[in-house]
């Protein structure tokens, strides 16, 4: 994703097939951007905190949806990666099709 920025990135994971939403602190201000994408069984989450700050996992979707982030400690993870958006949106978007979607459509 050479010469793309963080903005941009994200545009790219809801082209995707991300949905995302904003995680409000105490004083209503936005703390973290939650992006997920649902495969039958597996889910893809991206945490944004700042541009140099994002965070994605690949689990299996038992995700407690209030508590996006339950997933770092969960020990079944199956994908992860740290970094800037760019380089976690480019990861991300590198990740295999899960097992089972191989003859279907991505989201």
């Amino acid at each position: 994703m050479t010469g793309v920025g963080a903005v941009d990135a994200l545009q790219v994971l809801r082209r995707c097939g991300f949905g995302g939403r904003r995680i409000f602190g105490d004083g209503g201000n936005t703390v973290t951007l939650h992006y997920r994408r649902q495969w039958r069984g597996v889910a893809d989450v991206v945490l944004v905190y700042a541009e140099d700050d994002a965070e994605a996992y690949r689990a299996h979707d038992a995700l407690d949806e209030t508590d996006p982030f339950d997933l770092a400690a969960r020990g079944d993870l199956h994908e992860e990666v740290l970094g800037t958006v760019v380089d976690v949106v480019a990861a991300v978007l590198r990740w295999p099709v899960p097992e089972g979607w191989r003859g279907h459509f991505s989201p």
